[in-house]
């Protein structure tokens, strides 16, 4: 009866020995995947924090590229009424070339006509 408490002890220890070592490959296993879970959450929050300063950034350059379509658009309108302004310049410009180059031929007429009149002037002195 002694030999049968004997072996039921051996295989008490035995299995004793089992779970015990079970137990702790089993803790070792728990704390290395809380340790991947900590690196998972970490990983996370900087992946939060990445995209909210991207959401930042991607909001910032909308704003800067509508602000920089309005001066676009505003320096267009200017440079089209430059335009306008330069044409109705140059217009205003022909007709001043014109209308001196009619009032130069007018002055050459009368011009003509002074030296013709100084010239039968003369004739009629002379005889």
């Amino acid at each position: 009866m002694a030999a049968s408490g004997y072996n039921l002890y051996v295989n008490l220890q035995a299995t004793t020995a089992g779970l015990t070592s079970g137990l702790r490959t089993g803790s070792a296993q728990l704390r290395q995947f809380d340790g991947q879970l900590q690196q998972v959450n970490r990983t996370l929050i900087e992946t939060g924090s990445a995209t909210e300063r991207l959401a930042r950034l991607q909001a910032s350059a909308s704003v800067d590229a509508v602000l920089a379509q309005t001066r676009v658009t505003a320096a267009v309108e200017r440079t089209a009424a430059a335009q306008t302004a330069a044409g109705a310049a140059a217009e205003r410009s022909g007709r001043a070339q014109a209308l001196a180059a009619n009032l130069a031929a007018r002055a050459e007429t009368e011009r003509a006509a002074a030296v013709m009149a100084g010239e039968r002037a003369l004739r009629a002195q002379a005889v």
